[in-house]
């Protein structure tokens, strides 16, 4: 039977997929399991990651427009939030974990 999508339900799959457009990101994945580890400074997650500072302050923008990362004050540095805590441990190392078991990794040379 075919499900009839309401508006709402329209509403609610395109905010998704804004999240998932953001988190397609492989700079922005690799920002949020820096953060998981430790705060970060702009600076610190510049040499982390060898990136530009304009591309850094980019992905950054997106992070925190989504609350997934906040600049914490005083101190001013960039943590990971709850959400994107959760985010990073039940969506993306579960892809991580269904990739594992289905894709065949590179042979090492």
């Amino acid at each position: 039977m075919l499900e009839v999508v309401d508006k709402t339900s329209l509403e609610k799959y395109n905010m998704v997929a804004s999240v998932y457009k953001v988190l397609s990101n492989p700079v922005r994945l690799k920002i949020l399991v820096l953060l998981d580890s430790k705060s970060m400074g702009f600076s610190e997650l510049m040499r982390a990651l060898a990136i530009n500072p304009k591309v850094l302050s980019s992905c950054l923008s997106s992070l925190m427009g989504l609350r997934l990362v906040v600049k914490s004050y005083p101190h001013r540095v960039y943590v990971l939030t709850p959400s994107g805590r959760r985010i990073l441990r039940e969506q993306i190392e579960g892809i991580y974990d269904y990739l594992n078991m289905f894709v065949k990794p590179l042979k090492e040379e």
